[in-house]
């Protein structure tokens, strides 16, 4: 009865054993089968580059989230339900210097209030889901493989379905033994779902808003794995640092 007030959605699945219509399964974007192996793929590499991906939430809205990656590779999880703004900001300081993460590998939520971020991790990566997803032209030839000819609605898009194309080569993982957030995972992947386009236009992922009344929540994990996907879109920012000059005596 519990289950039936706060997820209906997980009620039907559970107790009365609908798994969803065929157009359902159809439309979702991860398969059961790549959503399990995220779980057991041990065998993905980590090239010892860190990354930071965060889904920011401030007091009264969703959970704020932290992943640190090594290179595919979650190897931390940080959630805090409410949190002010100084202690969203020093909660990334904080996670960022215990893995060393340099400040060019972090990207967080700039959506919204998420912004105020941008004044203080200058050299972070903004990610706004609503804003134009990467041109094929900024993306190396392993990367084009997967946008041959798809075009996207926005950059929130672009990076799920980059996301998915990790997922079904198997190359990431998710190393963390909490069966907790694998379960909570599991349930926001399945609810990733795609706008059927029969007349193939740009592809794009349902709104949040659909996502919230099907699970009950935000997919704040969801997206937040997803943002991973930014470092390989975005174009490798050359190195700029002082030249030094040698002066003899």
């Amino acid at each position: 009865e519990a289950l039936q007030k706060v997820n209906p959605v997980e009620w039907d699945i559970y107790a009365n054993g609908n798994w969803g219509s065929d157009d359902d399964l159809e439309n979702r974007l991860y398969s059961d089968e790549a959503i399990e192996n995220f779980f057991t793929n041990s065998f993905v590499h980590r090239p010892g580059d860190r990354y930071l991906t965060a889904d920011i939430a401030f007091e009264g809205a969703d959970q704020f989230v932290i992943m640190v990656w090594d290179g595919w590779v979650v190897v931390d999880v940080h959630t805090v339900p409410k949190s002010d703004g100084p202690a969203v900001l020093n909660k990334i300081r904080a996670v960022k210097d215990q893995w060393a993460v340099p400040g060019h590998h972090i990207t967080f939520d700039a959506s919204g209030l998420g912004g105020f971020l941008i004044g203080f991790l200058r050299s972070a990566i903004p990610f706004t889901g609503g804003a134009s997803p990467v041109a094929e032209d900024r993306v190396n030839k392993t990367q084009a493989s997967v946008f041959k000819k798809p075009t996207f609605r926005n950059l929130r898009a672009q990076a799920f379905w980059y996301f998915r194309d990790r997922l079904d080569n198997c190359e990431a993982f998710f190393d963390t033994k909490s069966l907790h957030l694998h379960d909570t995972i599991a349930q926001e992947l399945r609810a990733i779902k795609k706008v059927p386009m029969p007349d193939g236009g740009k592809l794009q992922i349902i709104p949040k808003s659909e996502i919230k009344e099907m699970i009950g929540r935000s997919p704040d994990f969801a997206d937040c794995l997803s943002m991973r996907s930014v470092f390989d879109l975005q174009p490798r920012r050359p190195y700029t640092g002082r030249t030094v000059r040698s002066t003899s005596y």
